[in-house]
C-alpha cells in the first residue's frame, strides 16, 4: 500500500518495505505526475522502521498523481481545488460595480465603447455614460527643477550676430 500525506507544500510518500524473496516485492520507484503534466520518477528510500519513505517539496498547487510499478495509484492535493481566481472566470462587473458606485467611478466594456478622458475636480463625479474622469486632486510634490540652456550664451549670441550680418550683407547686394 502506498500512503500519501500532504502538508501545506510537502508531500510524504511511504509504503512497507518488502523482502526480496517476497512474491509481493515491487520496485522502490514510483511515478509522479505534477499538475502541469510533468512526469518524474521518484525513488522511495528505506528507513529504520522498515518503511520506504520520501518527502518532496510541492512546487505548484493542484493535484499530484503517484503510481507504483504494480499499478497502484494515489493522489495528493496541494492548495485549493477551486482557487478564488478560478471560481467565476466569466467577465462581469458584479464585483466592481458596488466599489465603482461608492467612489463615483464607472465601468465600461472596452470592446463596446472607449470612454473619453476628462480632468475633473476632486469632489466631482468621475464618470459619465461615455467619459471617464481623472481626478485633479493636486496631490503631488515637486522635489526639484533644473533648467539647462540648449546652447551656451556665447554660442547663441555668435549665431545671432552671424545671422544678422549675413542678412544685412544679402540685403545690401539686392
Amino acid at each position: 500500500a502506498l500512503n500519501v500525506i500532504t502538508g501545506d507544500a510537502h508531500i510524504t510518500l511511504s509504503r512497507p518495505e518488502y523482502q526480496k524473496d517476497d512474491p509481493k516485492a515491487t520496485s522502490n520507484t514510483i511515478i509522479m505526475t505534477k499538475p502541469d503534466g510533468t512526469v518524474q520518477d521518484l525513488t522511495l528510500l528505506p528507513e529504520k522502521d522498515g518503511v520506504l519513505r520520501l518527502q518532496i517539496q510541492a512546487d505548484q498547487p493542484g493535484i499530484y498523481s503517484f503510481e507504483t510499478a504494480d499499478g497502484e495509484s494515489r493522489f495528493a492535493v496541494i492548495g485549493d481545488l477551486n482557487p478564488l481566481e478560478y471560481r467565476d472566470i466569466l467577465s462581469t462587473d458584479k464585483i466592481l460595480r458596488p466599489l465603482s458606485a461608492q467612489t463615483g467611478g464607472g465601468l465600461w466594456r472596452l470592446s463596446q465603447t472607449t470612454p473619453a478622458l476628462r480632468t475633473v475636480s476632486a469632489n466631482a463625479r468621475a464618470a459619465g455614460s461615455n467619459w471617464a474622469g481623472l481626478r485633479d486632486n493636486h496631490s503631488y510634490i515637486v522635489t526639484g527643477a533644473h533648467e539647462k540652456p540648449f546652447l551656451p550664451f556665447w554660442v547663441s549670441a555668435t549665431l545671432l550676430l552671424g545671422l544678422a550680418l549675413i542678412s544685412w550683407w544679402r540685403e545690401g547686394r539686392s
